[in-house]
């Protein structure tokens, strides 16, 4: 007799119970396409089986496996046979995989297909084609879902390479029907803004239908028409769409799409260090050529007592003296301009730089860094930073 009351976990182990005791249920065959595709480190499959009115998941352990010939992909079309069961700490039922056979390419993958093919014979995809991307973009834009983890990383990235950084974010849905026309609206917008020097395009990963707004002909065509260069991190290395191959620089993440848009401030400041030492080198090295001519002749005269000689060398001499000065002059000056030019670079990306020009850094009482209002109002005690010092509040 079933109790009144049950738990999650009865509840499910019950409906586990009643799918395994299914005659049906014990040994099927599913017809369908393969979506969402992972090939887990411990050696299991997991992936979805659908079709246009429905989808299920399915897992195929690691001893199953073994049988295959070749690991399926997305858009394969294929015939599953297994059981079905319920997971119970998940409470979902699914296809316990032990056989899979491939029927062909699934239809979005064949449309995929097809139009990538059409477009590069077009030349739309032609490397010859692609804008350089700058290694020091003034301000970059960001073209995704406001919400999503595609922005936090990319935002995660640049604060810690560039911390003054100038960074516009152009929020768009990134799946659905109306995600193609945001984002071609967003990439004409961007073109509109004449300090923006490079565009990223991202979003997280997912199935091939999730990803499927970015497999668009009008979107390709507009990353193509655009005057600033784009960058693409769209799902995971494994995911490829037409918008990447359109793009000028296609990242496997957004995080590396952020990390291959923007040097390290920290590059910056080395090249500077690197050029500075050369020229100190150059600087010494001459000195000791110099002052090695000047032992030479100063040797020439003491050797040669004839007075003429003397006059001779000594002009000789007064002249190599006078070059030397010249150039050490001129050396030093050179010097004393880099070395401020690198001062004045030094301050530019120094963050504490944006304090003079009215900003402020307020941190809450663990020392962390406030990024946001969220932050903002956990805090107990705010420590606000000023160009002329720091302040607490305690908000109320």
């Amino acid at each position: 007799m079933i109790p009144e009351v049950l738990s999650v976990t009865a509840l499910n182990t019950y409906i586990k119970k009643i799918l395994e005791s299914d005659f049906l249920l014990r040994s099927v065959k599913v017809a369908g396409e393969i979506s969402n595709f992972k090939n887990h480190s411990s050696g299991h499959l997991y992936f979805t089986l659908k079709d246009a009115g429905a989808r299920i998941n399915c897992v195929m352990f690691r001893g199953m496996r073994q049988k295959l010939k070749k690991l399926p992909k997305d858009g394969d079309q294929v015939t599953l046979s297994g059981r079905v069961s319920a997971y119970v700490p998940g409470g979902a039922y699914q296809i316990y995989v032990e056989d899979i056979e491939e029927e062909g390419q699934g239809d979005l993958y064949a449309k995929f297909l097809d139009l990538k093919e059409r477009l590069s014979r077009e030349g739309l995809f032609d490397p010859a084609n692609r804008r350089p991307i700058p290694k020091h973009p003034r301000t970059i834009a960001v073209i995704t879902s406001p919400t999503g983890a595609a922005i936090r990383d990319i935002i995660k990235v640049l604060r810690t390479r560039n911390p003054a950084q100038e960074l516009l974010i152009y929020p768009v849905q990134v799946q659905g029907d109306v995600s193609e026309a945001q984002v071609i609206d967003a990439l004409e917008r961007v073109n509109e803004r004449q300090e923006v020097q490079v565009v990223i395009l991202a979003r997280g990963g997912g199935s091939i239908e999730d990803l499927w707004g970015f497999n668009s002909e009008a979107m390709a065509r507009a990353i193509r028409a655009s005057r600033i260069p784009v960058v693409t991190g769209i799902g995971h290395d494994i995911d490829f769409t037409i918008a990447d191959f359109a793009a000028d620089l296609r990242a496997a993440t957004p995080s590396q799409a952020a990390e291959l848009t923007i040097a390290q401030t920290s590059d910056g400041l080395a090249r500077i260090e690197e050029a500075r030492r050369q020229l100190d080198r150059g600087i010494k090295t001459r000195l000791r050529q110099e002052k090695t001519h000047a032992a030479m002749l100063a040797r020439m005269v003491t050797q040669n007592d004839p007075r003429l000689v003397i006059v001779n060398h000594y002009a000789s001499l007064s002249e190599a003296k006078e070059r030397l000065d010249q150039l050490t002059g001129h050396r030093l000056e050179l010097n004393r301009q880099r070395l401020l030019r690198a001062r004045d670079l030094l301050r530019a990306y120094n963050p504490y730089h944006l304090l003079d020009q009215g900003y402020a850094i307020i941190k809450n009482e663990h020392g962390e860094l406030i990024r946001g209002v969220s932050a903002l109002h956990k805090a107990k005690v705010l420590t606000i930073r000023l160009k002329d010092g720091e302040t607490t509040l305690i908000p109320k």
